[in-house]
């Protein structure tokens, strides 16, 4: 509904923008009347606020249909960007120790840390189980492309 109402107005202010060109082009005294000037100025003033009020409303709507998704912070984001291994910052920055999430994913630390470190991929239903405890999807555990898995941690 917003959509069309954003292209409604647009097509208004086409409209408009056309028949103001129109009309001084064939009709209106040139320079126009202060009067019409003022009007003119009213009419582009209301046609912003639509504008503006149809984004308002475009932004509550986006924010209403993800405000209960999970926010990643910049250092997050940062070392996600940066390539560091996927596991290991979502495992950090949900606090838990390899030991910890090893126990709730029901694997083994030393797994754990093969994968973390690149020295194995980990099986589908391990990878399963971890991104469940993490509370992320399964690609979200997939190193970045072009990346390799850093040391540390």
């Amino acid at each position: 509904m917003v959509n069309s109402i954003e292209g409604e107005i647009t097509a208004i202010q086409a409209d408009f923008t056309h028949t103001m060109t129109w009309l001084r082009g064939d009709y209106l005294p040139s320079p126009l009347p202060k009067a019409v000037e003022d009007r003119i100025a009213t009419l582009v003033s209301r046609f912003d606020s639509l504008r503006e009020l149809v984004e308002d409303r475009e932004a509550a709507v986006a924010f209403m249909r993800t405000r209960s998704q999970e926010s990643v912070p910049d250092d997050v984001a940062g070392r996600l960007i940066d390539g560091e291994n996927p596991m290991r910052v979502w495992r950090q920055h949900r606090g838990l120790s390899l030991r910890s999430l090893a126990n709730r994913a029901g694997t083994s630390p030393s797994a754990l840390s093969d994968i973390e470190n690149g020295k194995s991929e980990g099986r589908l239903s391990i990878l399963q189980r971890i991104a469940r405890v993490l509370d992320i999807d399964l690609d979200d555990l997939i190193p970045a492309v072009g990346h390799a898995a850093n040391d540390g941690g």
